[in-house]
C-alpha cells in the first residue's frame, strides 16, 4: 500500500494507526507467518495477506540487523584471535586493520558460501551500522527500515566524513523510512552535501 507521492503508508507512518504486524516482535512475526494447518479454522483479528507480505518485510528487517550484529562479532573475534598470534613468542608484527578484515572476511565467505568480494561488502556494510549508524541499526531491527533503504544509508555514510556521520544519519532517519530506495537515495545526498560540501566540489573535480 502506497501513497500517490511513492512513500510508504505503513511502518509506523503517522497517518495511519498502529497494526499487530507493526508491533510484533521476531517471535510473533513467525507466528503469523507459518501456513496455518489444512482445514484449520481462522478467527477474527487474523493478518491478511497485505499484511503478512510486510510482516515477512519486517521480519527480513530483523535478520538483517541480526546478521549485521553477528558479522561484526566475528569480526571481533577474529581481530582478537589474529592479535594473540601476532603478540605470541616470535611474532614479527602486529595485524593492520587492512588485514584484520580480509581475515575476517576469509573466515565469513565459507560460512554464508559467499564469494571473497561479497564477504568484503558485508563486512564492510555490518560494520558500518554496528559502529557508525547504530540508529539506522534500531530501525533495521526494529522493521521500521527496511533492508533496501538501510544499504542505501550505508552505502551513501561512507563518503561522510567520521564527525558528520551522526548528523547525517539523524537528518535522514527523520522522513528515511516513508521514502523509496531512490527518494531515500536523493535525500541521503543532499543530506551529505549539506553537511559536507566538499563532497560536491569531488564530484565536479572528477567529471
Amino acid at each position: 500500500m502506497k501513497q500517490q507521492d511513492g512513500s510508504r503508508s505503513y511502518r509506523f507512518a503517522g497517518n495511519t494507526p498502529v497494526t499487530v504486524v507493526e508491533v510484533a516482535g521476531p517471535e510473533s512475526l513467525v507466528g503469523l507467518l507459518l501456513p496455518q494447518p489444512a482445514g484449520a479454522q481462522t478467527t477474527r483479528g487474523v493478518p491478511c495477506t497485505a499484511d503478512l507480505l510486510v510482516a515477512a518485510d519486517r521480519l527480513m528487517s530483523w535478520v538483517a540487523a541480526r546478521q549485521a550484529e553477528l558479522v561484526a562479532a566475528l569480526h571481533g573475534e577474529v581481530q582478537g584471535h589474529a592479535v594473540r598470534v601476532a603478540s605470541g613468542p616470535g611474532a614479527r608484527s602486529g595485524v593492520g586493520s587492512g588485514l584484520g578484515l580480509t581475515l575476517s572476511a576469509e573466515e565469513l565467505a565459507p560460512l554464508l558460501n559467499l564469494s571473497g568480494r561479497a564477504a568484503h561488502r558485508l563486512l564492510g556494510q555490518s560494520l558500518a551500522l554496528v559502529e557508525d549508524l547504530p540508529k539506522t541499526l534500531q530501525c533495521l531491527g526494529m522493521g521500521v527500515l527496511s533492508v533496501r533503504q538501510a544499504l542505501v544509508i550505508v552505502d551513501e555514510a561512507l563518503t561522510v566524513p567520521a564527525d558528520v556521520v551522526p548528523g547525517y544519519e539523524g537528518d535522514v532517519l527523520k522522513s528515511g523510512a516513508q521514502l523509496t530506495s531512490p527518494r531515500l537515495k536523493a535525500t541521503c545526498r543532499r543530506v551529505r552535501e549539506r553537511l559536507h560540501p566538499e563532497s560536491i566540489e569531488l564530484v565536479k573535480f572528477s567529471v
